[in-house]
This record gives C-alpha cells, sequence and structure tokens, in this order.
C-alpha cells in the first residue's frame, strides 16, 4: 500500500488551510485594498548613504515607480549610534544604532494627504577586530536597521491600504 511521505501531507495541508481561511494576496492590480507595485514615487529627505539606501530597499519592497505613479511617499530619516557597553579595559564593547522614520503618502494628482505615520527600529553591533576596525560592523548595523525600517514602512502602507487608498 502507498502512503504519501509527511512532507507531502503537511504541503496539502497547509494549502488547505490557506483556501479556507480567506487569504488573499496584498499586490491586486484595480480591486478595493489593492496595491500594485510601482504605484509609489519614494523620496526621502536629505543626501547620503542612509538616504540612498532607505530609498532603494522602499522601492524594491513597493516597486519601482511606474510612467505616473499615483501616490508620493516621502520620508524623512534619524539615525544616530549610542555606546551601550563599555569593557574592562574602558574600550567600547557594543554600539547600539537607533533610527526613526517619519513618512508621508500623498495623492499625486490632488496633492492631498493621504496617511503619516512613524516607524523606528534599533540594532547593535560590536567588534573585535583590529583589522577591519569599526566600518564594517557599522555599516552592516546601518543596513540591518535601514532595512528593519523600510519592512516597517512597507508593512503599514500595505496594512491599511484599504483604509486610505481611493
Amino acid at each position: 500500500m502507498w502512503l504519501p511521505s509527511p512532507k507531502l501531507l503537511l504541503l496539502i495541508a497547509g494549502l488547505l488551510s490557506l483556501c479556507g481561511c480567506g487569504y488573499q494576496p496584498v499586490y491586486k492590480k484595480n480591486e478595493p485594498g489593492g496595491m500594485s507595485l510601482g504605484e509609489f514615487e519614494v523620496t526621502v529627505a536629505g543626501s547620503g548613504r542612509d538616504a540612498f539606501i532607505i530609498e532603494e530597499l522602499l522601492q524594491n519592497r513597493l516597486g519601482q515607480a511606474g510612467v505616473a505613479p499615483d501616490y508620493t511617499l516621502s520620508l524623512s530619516l534619524w539615525v544616530r549610534d549610542r555606546e551601550i557597553a563599555i569593557g574592562g579595559a574602558g574600550g567600547i564593547d557594543r554600539t547600539a544604532t537607533d533610527g526613526t522614520a517619519w513618512f508621508r503618502v500623498h495623492d499625486r494628482a490632488s496633492g492631498r494627504k493621504l496617511l503619516s505615520g512613524e516607524v523606528s527600529g534599533s540594532v547593535s553591533w560590536s567588534y573585535k577586530d583590529k583589522i577591519t576596525g569599526a566600518a564594517m560592523p557599522w555599516r552592516d548595523a546601518r543596513n540591518r536597521l535601514l532595512t528593519q525600517i523600510a519592512e516597517r514602512i512597507a508593512t503599514r502602507l500595505i496594512a491599511s491600504s484599504e483604509s486610505w487608498r481611493e
């Protein structure tokens, strides 16, 4: 007698549960509450590495702006490093990088503000390698923080899209 593998049974059970729970894809074109990739023109106040990276992360998550995007997502970003642990020799053992982004969504046709909010994040990092120094861990911590903030903004936009989309 043939018995399907346990992995196959779990896969089938998972698919059946999704069918029964009312699962709907987030990106739905031309439907109420649905979003399409490329509907946002992303602008970040300021310049520099952090602004470039978070703009790129948001464009990757929300899609590159189309020919005539419907909405403008503008944000300002604040990031700082702070020492959180000092070692026995007086050197800094651990550093935290905190960040906050304030964002606004405007309708491009009317200029009306549709949504605004604030998201924050924090990561910590340390380094012991005297050859590479703090540059590589600092850069990695910044990337992790900016990814965290971009994901939180995108999640907020997607989760609340039914309430502010026209």
